[in-house]
């Protein structure tokens, strides 16, 4: 309500009136339990508040001017009112002790506030924690009650049959030297499995200890058997020397860690190895080829690898300067083998020959190459006679045989000692 003046005199009150009836509903304004509704303009006029006003309907000059107020409460209200003013509030205000929300009414800007101490809201929580609460005893007695019934009808039958079936298990573990199993006296059918599964934690341990003894023992055989084996596999049966699978790996690695130039193969055959066999037996025919293996191994250097290609077949890999060193150790290696008397059987004794085929390993990489080239070679020998070694051709100037290799190396040596005289 506005006064109105004219020269001086009040001549009337302009303004509107306004019901609260008309402006809030009537549970707002009668509010929840324990909960105010408040209103106040936006000059800080009380409109409405349960505590101060009576009244829905009331004139400006009944209202409480917030702004001049000693209440402390409603000083409260107003800091709160002028600090969260022109924007929506919900929340709890710690100054005022209770949760607040807050809105303005637009036509007469009037701030809508409604209040809620927090005893009361800590009151509810708890009248619904303690609901929540019987609600739980009660449901864990019924399931209590139904668990007894269930363990009755489910578990003690069963544990009873489980007892049982243990006992009859740990007898058939029984082993030598272990104290028979008894049952011991008792309504407990608990105490009774767990004893039963205790003795047969016992028999299953000495079990184990035993298994593990074995499991040694095959193990330590296992090694022996695995080391005979790799040495059945690595060496031939017959001669002793190495065998083709590992004279093969043994050609390839060296083939790729030493320099190829000076590696030397040499393709070593039995001549007319067929007509001792036929002539003499094969007991006859594999001791000639023991002897011979042996003989070949003696006659070559530590360092140089020799092996069993198979049948009648010898390689050997040499590690030489050139290729006349090379021709050397394989007249060496023929001639010494040709020389040796060998006894066939009683009354009968003769010599043995072999042809060597030899191939240096440069350009070639790998244990097929070089066997393929050394093999022709050996082809070569046994085309111009047997008895005697051929160098490839594309190891040597021209291919020739290695006894007129060895005549002109010690030439050439005896030349030059006369020189050097």
């Amino acid at each position: 309500m506005t006064p109105v003046d004219w020269k001086g005199r009040h001549i009337g009150t302009w303004g509107t009136s306004l019901l609260l009836d008309d402006l809030l509903s009537a549970d707002e304004l009668k509010g929840l339990p324990a909960t105010d509704t408040v209103l106040v303009s936006a000059e800080g006029m009380l409109i409405w508040h349960p505590q101060y006003t009576h009244q829905s309907i009331a004139g400006s000059e009944q209202l409480l001017d917030l702004t001049r107020t000693r209440d402390p409460k409603l000083k409260a209200l107003w800091r709160f009112i002028r600090g969260n003013a022109g924007k929506p509030f919900l929340g709890h205000v710690q100054q005022l002790g209770a949760h607040v929300s807050m809105r303005m009414v637009n036509t007469p800007r009037w701030y809508v506030l409604t209040i809620q101490n927090d005893e009361v809201i800590q009151s509810g929580a708890m009248r619904a924690v303690a609901r929540v609460a019987i609600a739980a005893v009660l449901c864990l007695a019924l399931q209590g009650v139904a668990v007894g019934l269930l363990l009755r009808r489910y578990v003690g039958k069963p544990l009873a049959r489980l007892t049982h079936r243990t006992r009859i298990l740990t007898q058939r573990f029984q082993t030598e030297g272990a104290p028979p199993s008894r049952a011991k006296v008792g309504r407990d059918e608990v105490e009774q499995l767990a004893h039963d599964f205790d003795d047969m934690a016992d028999r299953l341990t000495r079990v184990h200890r035993d298994l593990e003894q074995q499991v040694a023992q095959r193990t330590k055989e296992l090694h022996r058997a695995n080391v005979e084996l790799s040495r059945l596999a690595d060496y031939d049966p017959l001669t002793g020397v190495l065998s083709r699978r590992r004279i093969v790996q043994d050609v390839e690695q060296l083939l790729m860690l030493r320099n190829p130039s000076r590696l030397y193969m040499l393709v070593i055959d039995v001549d007319h190895f067929k007509s001792v066999n036929d002539t003499y037996g094969h007991l006859a025919g594999d001791r000639i080829l023991t002897e011979v293996a042996r003989d070949a191994r003696s006659l070559l250097r530590d360092n140089d690898l020799f092996g069993r290609i198979g049948g009648e077949e010898f390689m050997a890999l040499i590690e030489a300067s050139g290729s006349d060193e090379a021709a050397v150790v394989a007249e060496r290696l023929r001639s010494g083998i040709a020389r040796t008397k060998r006894v066939f059987r009683e009354g009968a004794a003769g010599q043995v020959s072999v042809s060597i085929g030899v191939a240096n390993a440069s350009n070639r990489s790998s244990f097929a190459e070089l066997y393929a080239v050394a093999d022709a070679a050996l082809y070569k020998a046994k085309q111009q006679g047997r008895d005697q070694c051929v160098m490839d051709a594309a190891s040597n100037a021209e291919q020739m045989d290695c006894s007129e290799r060895l005549i002109d190396w010690h030439s050439r040596d005896w030349q030059l000692s006369q020189q050097a005289s």
